[in-house]
């Protein structure tokens, strides 16, 4: 029984550990939420085609790269061709990096939760909270609790993977 015991209290010991420095990962990430962004960062150009499918049903993007938007299509600004409807829609959007994979995730939060600057944000630091819980367990087990402190520690020296990343607005 003494020995179940000290087992019991070493894994909450351990799992105490994992939340305070999951719990400084995302606090850093909140706290600096608008020092760092920009349009491609905070969802422009991706973020607008999981808002069409939220908002319209339609894959497509409001963000037009086309430097004359009268014509049905032409070549971007990163020099690739894409076809634009009457109403501005980027239809095929060719510089676009992700695909249904995100874009359907994303426009589902925009339907639960709307638009706003943090329902925007949920869904990254959600799944940014998962994947630093997901990573401690994976890295506890095969290695032990220094691997996750040394984890921790990189992402801490390393910002500017954790830092954007996790919070940019669909991103």
């Amino acid at each position: 029984m003494k020995r179940i015991n000290a087992l019991t209290q070493t894994k909450l010991f351990l799992i105490i550990i994992v939340m305070i420095l999951t719990a400084y990962q995302l606090w850093r990430i909140i706290a600096f939420i608008n020092v760092y962004g920009g349009i491609e960062h905070d969802g422009g150009w991706m973020l607008s085609i999981s808002r069409s499918l939220a908002e319209t049903g339609a894959y497509t993007t409001l963000v037009s790269t086309i430097a004359d938007p009268n014509v049905p299509g032409d070549i971007n600004v990163d020099q690739k061709f894409d076809i634009q409807a009457a109403d501005g829609r980027i239809w095929f959007f060719t510089g676009n990096g992700i695909g249904p994979a995100s874009i359907v995730p994303d426009a589902l939060v925009l339907k639960v939760f709307g638009s706003s600057f943090w329902a925007l944000r949920a869904g990254p630091l959600i799944f940014f909270t998962l994947f630093l819980l997901l990573t401690a367990y994976l890295l506890y087990e095969l290695a032990g609790i220094w691997a996750v402190i040394l984890f921790n520690a990189y992402l801490f020296f390393y910002p500017h993977l954790s830092i954007f990343l996790s919070y940019e607005a669909m991103g």
